[in-house]
């Protein structure tokens, strides 16, 4: 039975007014509840790892992200900054109290955190305190995102920005040597025209022309950089084959290390792999990590190189795999060395520091990527994997005949051993048969041997000892209609002045493998074209 109270008036019972209290106070715990409720599911689904402590700085609650770096020793109770310690100087973490005076969350741009899983990263991290109305902290709020993957992205962006500043300076230059170049070359030239052989005047404007030929594979490897960060769509993309481009780089650098006591070893399989690459550039890629192994190898060595088709994450690459048994590389460095200007060399040259750099950024562009092994003291493996591109179905004969040679004898004349290796090389992977001399003897000698079968010559202008304009009166006054090509770093107008005779082609050097090609097949053309006339 219900107490009543008794009053002048009469007697009541007070239950309602009870009920309708604790309706309320029941009415404000639900939605305090359904307060922690969401934001708690707030918490749980931040991207970025939180914890939060009570007013001691012990751990109250930790998000899903944060338990994956938290350890199983992390649960309510353990402090803060057991669970995630901060080194100096950015650590260790603040306690509650260190808030007392000022209130203002910490802000941490980039920090190293250690975490009791024992794990180490960098991150991005907030600390703040938890303020109730009254001003007064009740507890921490620590968030933090591991920032490392920013941290290397920023990296690339950098390098890029490094690589195509430098592709930028270096097109400019390279232009600007080379037709500096032309002048020297085409000076000298004239003069050494006009000495006695055999004397001091004569020995030295030889010198001066092999001195600016060394120029000219300084500005060479300075186009390659220009390539390699594709300034201005420098860079020609194609299908390659990789076989042709890899025996082309072997043997331009094997005769030159034969004195070195290095070997090389290549395997290649049968079938011919082909990726989407800039012919020239691969080639550049190779040498420049066949001349970094050689620099490994002090007292003589081997040098093997591998090619292969793989499977990455369902894509198709060819894999060339370059490897050597020299002196390795310490893990420090390895980071390191595809930085532009980084280098271990102690005589550092023009081209130091960049040669792994073009590697890199030219297999990156191509959508490939590199990987390196290396053990000091056993050795280096450079890993190329680069897009493979199916192999195109054989040209219909009229097209191929229109695409390139067909077994067409082309003389080939430079004195530049390297431009006529890959001269001739570019020539033999468009069907033509080449003939190659380094001088003029030489190509007159097999001028007249082979006078009947030679479809096109390609003679560079400036060589030393009897240079092109002698050889090209020569061959003209055997052959009036002989179809020539001359080469030069000279302008057409300078030739054509320095020249004078003959209805000769010209190309300008530096030249590209399609533009060699083009004017030779136009030169074959106009002999084909000049016999049925006859």
């Amino acid at each position: 039975m219900k107490k009543r109270i008794s009053t002048a008036t009469g007697s009541y019972a007070p239950a309602k007014k009870t009920r309708k209290a604790g309706d309320a106070r029941s009415a404000a715990d639900e939605s305090r509840k359904d307060e922690l409720s969401l934001a708690k599911m707030a918490l749980e689904s931040m991207g970025d790892a939180v914890a939060v402590t009570d007013s001691s700085g012990r751990i109250a609650f930790l998000n899903s992200a944060a338990k994956k770096y938290a350890g199983p020793e992390s649960s309510k109770g353990a402090l803060l900054r057991e669970v995630f310690d901060v080194p100096p100087p950015d650590g260790p973490l603040p306690t509650p109290r260190s808030f007392a005076r000022d209130s203002a969350p910490r802000r941490y741009g980039s920090i190293t955190l250690k975490t009791q899983k024992g794990g180490v990263i960098t991150a991005e991290a907030c600390l703040a305190p938890i303020l109730d109305g009254k001003k007064r902290i009740r507890g921490l709020v620590f968030r933090f995102r591991d920032n490392r993957a920013d941290i290397a992205q920023a990296r690339i962006e950098a390098e890029r920005q490094k690589i195509e500043a430098l592709g930028n300076l270096a097109q400019g230059l390279a232009s600007e040597i080379t037709n500096w170049l032309g002048a020297i070359e085409g000076h000298a030239s004239a003069i050494l025209d006009n000495l006695i052989p055999k004397t001091r005047a004569h020995d030295e404007a030889q010198q001066i022309l092999s001195v600016a030929n060394q120029a000219r594979t300084v500005a060479k490897r300075l186009q390659s950089i220009a390539r390699a960060s594709n300034v201005n769509g420098a860079m020609r993309i194609e299908a390659v084959p990789v076989a042709q481009v890899v025996n082309d780089a072997v043997n331009l650098v094997a005769s030159s290390l034969r004195h070195q006591h290095i070997s090389f070893s290549v395997r290649q399989p049968n079938t011919a792999l082909r990726v989407r690459a800039d012919a020239g550039l691969l080639l550049d890629c190779l040498v420049n990590l066949f001349l970094n192994s050689a620099d490994a190898l002090d007292e003589g060595g081997s040098i093997s190189v591998d090619v292969s088709d793989t499977t990455v994450s369902s894509e198709r690459f060819v894999l060339i795999r370059v490897r050597d048994n020299g002196r390795g590389i310490p893990r420090d460095v390895q980071d390191e060395i595809f930085r532009p200007f980084f280098t271990t060399k102690k005589a550092s040259g023009t081209y130091a520091g960049l040669g792994l750099t073009i590697v890199k950024s030219s297999v990156e562009k191509w959508g490939g990527f590199v990987k390196l092994r290396s053990t000091v003291g056993k050795g280096t493996t450079f890993k190329i994997f680069i897009p493979m591109v199916e192999s195109p179905a054989p040209p219909a004969p009229e097209e191929s005949a229109r695409a390139a040679g067909s077994g067409e004898t082309v003389l080939v004349v430079d004195d530049d051993g390297e431009l006529l290796r890959e001269a001739a090389a570019h020539l033999q992977r468009a069907g033509y048969r080449v003939l190659e001399a380094s001088n003029a003897d030489e190509a007159l000698a097999k001028y007249r041997e082979n006078h009947d079968a030679i479809c096109a010559l390609v003679i560079d202008m400036i060589m030393s000892g009897k240079d092109g304009k002698y050889l090209l009166d020569e061959i003209l006054r055997i052959d009036p209609n002989a179809s020539v090509v001359v080469t030069s770093g000279f302008c057409k107008d300078f030739v054509r002045g320095y020249l004078q005779r003959g209805a000769w082609l010209f190309l300008q050097k530096p030249y590209d493998p399609d533009q060699l090609v083009s004017v030779v097949r136009k030169a074959v053309e106009l002999r084909s074209g000049a016999q049925v006339s006859g």
